[in-house]
């Protein structure tokens, strides 16, 4: 028999409610029904293809394209766990990013270190190699199997990259350099094995630049105590954030029997001495940003 699911996607209820409540005036009706479907344009619309497309305007202002590899069936078989396609959230974070930098919200600079926990596909990684010229990001996961599948994906981006650019067919495509890093654009990415507040982390950052520290960490769509503990991640962003780090961290509300996650993690991290900052939606990116994913902005509390 066919299983129903027993109530309707977050988003077409607010529509539907929306609809119901006469809230869609003539000043407004345009507007609303606009980012209504756009976000059901690009909402899961991918999530059971092979490939992945991702449209990015860089800071220039010039647009790149990509695509990520993803494995179907990953979570259910049990091999690569929820990490091999990309979720909502992870273009709600990328997005985010694209768009704060866009604004000047932060500052584009030479040599920014980035830190992905959690990475999946590789997708957040990717998109902040080129959202961040000159950067260099360590992409992580603490699924083997996962990490792969990124590093799959960081070397069929770097080589398509790479022949758009040159125009010929005929160039020789790269794999890694001696520092075990992919090419992305003028950007730098080193994918690795990390469980949570391990440590194997700032090995890597020190191989990369002795006494270097992050300056962006990015977490998507983990704070899911169903399949994965709460507290390794804070353990996690704690070990890795100094004063001047910002973590932005993506939360798509689940509802979880023994205690909110949410809750539980602000909790977590403020034992820590970190501050987490919900960012507001009109604040976000204008299409990708939904009520039932949350942007939160992590720092350290000040002394």
């Amino acid at each position: 028999s066919i299983m129903l699911p027993s109530s309707a996607h977050p988003i077409v209820n607010a529509f539907t409610d929306a609809l119901k409540k006469g809230e869609f005036s003539k000043q407004n009706r345009n507007s609303r029904l606009e980012k209504v479907s756009k976000v059901l344009g690009w909402r899961n619309r991918f999530s059971q293809s092979e490939y992945y497309p991702i449209e990015l305007i860089l800071p220039d202002r010039s647009v790149e394209e990509f695509q990520v590899k993803q494995v179907q069936r990953g979570e259910v078989e049990n091999t690569y766990g929820t990490g091999a396609t990309v979720w909502p959230a992870s273009m709600v974070l990328l997005k985010y990013l694209e768009h704060i930098i866009a604004n000047g919200k932060i500052s584009v600079n030479e040599n920014t270190i980035v830190g992905d926990l959690g990475s999946g596909t590789g997708v957040t990684s990717i998109a902040a190699a080129l959202l961040l010229p000159k950067s260099h990001t360590i992409c992580t996961d603490g699924c083997e199997k996962v990490v792969g599948l990124a590093k799959e994906n960081c070397l069929t981006v770097q080589n398509t990259i790479s022949l758009n650019k040159c125009g010929d067919k005929d160039v020789q495509l790269c794999q890694l350099d001696e520092q075990h890093q992919y090419h992305i654009g003028s950007s730098t990415i080193h994918v690795s094995r990390y469980w949570w507040g391990d440590g194997s982390i700032l090995k890597d950052l020190e191989e990369y630049k002795k006494g270097a520290s992050f300056d962006i960490l990015l977490v998507s769509d983990c704070v899911l105590p169903k399949l994965y503990p709460i507290e390794p991640l804070v353990d996690g962003l704690n070990e890795c954030m100094l004063e001047d780090t910002v973590a932005y961290l993506t939360f798509e509300d689940r509802y979880f029997h023994e205690y909110h996650p949410k809750t539980f993690f602000i909790n977590l991290a403020t034992e820590r001495g970190l501050q987490v900052k919900q960012i507001p939606t009109e604040c976000q990116h204008p299409v990708y940003s939904v009520d039932d994913i949350e942007v939160w902005e992590i720092r350290r509390m000040p002394k």
